[in-house]
């Protein structure tokens, strides 16, 4: 079962960082078109609150780079 966005945002909003697979997991669900604006928001503040760590950013990059559509030649 997928966790909850709430449980998902909750290290960031204590300013802790996330375990790589828990930002992947965020990633996916924001870049997923399931999220609504308010949940795209709400982590932009919440990962504004804290420095980003190398590991956050390589796992949210990571899901970036599997989601990228080649562009049309």
């Amino acid at each position: 079962m997928p966790t909850a966005f709430a449980d998902l945002i909750a290290p960031l909003l204590d300013r802790r960082d996330l375990p790589a697979d828990s930002a992947r997991e965020l990633m996916r669900y924001l870049t997923s078109g399931e999220a609504a604006d308010a949940q795209v928001g709400a982590f932009g503040m919440a990962f504004r609150m804290k420095p980003a760590t190398a590991s956050e950013l390589a796992a949210m990059a990571g899901v970036m780079r599997e989601r990228a559509v080649a562009p049309a030649s």
